[in-house]
């Protein structure tokens, strides 16, 4: 006979069982809120918001409830507040840092806020950095690191007061402003554009200013359209070269040319030549010019 056939075979009923189990589990982890609480509010140092931290207590509770096994004779309190204070430096360690200082500082910043309940009770006063750093072996210019490292964890507000007038730091961030960026380019431009000659800054300023078409430009120069785009993409050019390489700006039409050749600009605008044989509209073709100029 084999020894299985000569045990007694008994009914086990698992899901009762498994109930029980998970009733015990349940009133251990409802019996020991408080210590979960007490463990939280160890690590907020201050200035963490306790009721993230106080979840995170809880779920630690509740693993160290379902792992505890009363058979190896351990106290519930000594097996949970390893477990939860693990999910409360894990939770801190990934989730709690904005910007991430140092790995040794993040450590000293969990030492810090361990040691601050006992030591206050045992000064009676808030511990200083040099308390701080005598009960933790370190210097206090680390520990003032530690402390200042809280920032990083939670930045300042926009909203919050700076101050008894009740500006918010919001008031004090500048905020764009267009008008500075076009008093650059135009700061930029002028030594360029004062470098063309009067007919192509005549041209630019009936292009981009007036908005004009280059037909329209065309007619008011007296050149064909076609010249107006090629004068327009060589000014263009040269002036792009200007700002980019900084190289000088080469007039189009050099002054002394147009001076040699005055039948040439004359041929080029036969509103002059008609006004040359009459006085009248010679004097209002000065007065344009000196308009335009």
């Amino acid at each position: 006979m084999s020894v299985i056939t000569a045990l007694p075979l008994h009914p086990v009923d698992v899901s009762s069982s498994d109930d029980a189990q998970q009733s015990r589990s349940n009133e251990r982890v409802v019996s020991h809120l408080d210590v979960a609480e007490a463990l939280a509010w160890r690590f907020t140092a201050g200035h963490r918001d306790i009721d993230d931290l106080r979840q995170v207590a809880y779920m630690g509770l509740v693993k160290a409830s379902r792992r505890y096994d009363p058979d190896k004779g351990e106290d519930f309190v000594s097996f949970a507040v390893p477990t939860i204070s693990g999910e409360l430096k894990r939770h801190l360690r990934d989730q709690g840092w904005l910007v991430r200082p140092p790995r040794r500082v993040q450590e000293l910043h969990l030492s810090i806020a361990k040691t601050r309940d006992a030591l206050t009770q045992e000064l009676q006063r808030e511990p200083s950095a040099e308390d701080f750093a005598e009960r933790l072996g370190v210097r206090p210019e680390e520990v003032w690191e530690a402390l200042e490292s809280h920032n990083s964890m939670q930045p300042l507000s926009l909203d919050a007061p700076l101050g008894e007038d009740g500006d918010s730091l919001a008031d004090c961030i500048a905020e764009d402003d267009e008008t500075f960026e076009r008093a650059e380019i135009v700061a930029t431009l002028a030594p360029a554009l004062q470098r063309l000659g009067r007919r192509e800054r005549q041209i630019l300023y009936l292009r981009f200013y007036r908005e004009f078409t280059q037909q329209e430009i065309a007619r008011s120069v007296h050149v064909t359209q076609m010249h107006v785009s090629r004068l327009l993409s060589r000014t263009l050019g040269e002036l792009r070269a200007a700002l980019t390489e900084g190289r000088p700006v080469v007039p189009i039409h050099p002054a002394g040319r147009e001076a040699a050749h005055p039948t040439e600009r004359e041929a080029a605008h036969p509103a002059r030549r008609e006004a040359q044989a009459h006085p009248a509209r010679r004097e209002t073709l000065h007065a344009v010019e000196r308009r335009i100029a």
